[in-house]
């Protein structure tokens, strides 16, 4: 029956030496690009009802980024006072703004930072340091 083949091909499976890593996560030594449309097929719509007031919102902080116009001639602080009055306008007082970032060493943050450290490889801007009375000027 299905069973004990299963059981056979499993047993001829496990004879021969075992690699140190899944060799279908890597490609040359680094991890693969993964494909986001298949974990989203996974996904089912949510049909419940809830209560918004009474949630709590969880906002990305990079999606927050595209949501607010930088005004030319504006200082880091008042680009900064426009994100809070915009969360304040559109999530009332339950919402939790997060900006994920990536720790110094690499290997301490799991897949994340394997795939942060993949994208790093093929371009990386050099690092820019600011205050909050500086005016933007980049467009």
């Amino acid at each position: 029956n299905l069973y004990y083949k299963a059981i056979d091909e499993l047993e001829d499976a496990l004879t021969f030496e075992l690699c140190p890593f899944p060799l279908p996560l890597f490609d040359e030594a680094v991890m693969r690009k993964g494909t986001k449309s298949s974990l989203f097929k996974a996904f089912k719509p949510c049909t419940r009802d809830f209560n918004a007031e009474s949630g709590v919102y969880i906002i990305d902080g990079g999606y927050l980024l595209h949501r607010v116009i930088w005004k030319r001639g504006s200082t880091f602080s008042s680009i900064c006072n426009n994100y809070v009055t915009y969360v304040c306008t559109k999530y009332k007082s339950t919402a939790l703004v997060i900006f994920y970032g990536y720790p110094e060493n690499e290997t301490v943050g799991g897949t994340k930072c394997a795939e942060w450290a993949r994208r790093t490889q093929k371009q990386m801007s050099s690092e820019v340091m600011f205050d909050e009375t500086m005016i933007r000027t980049v467009s």
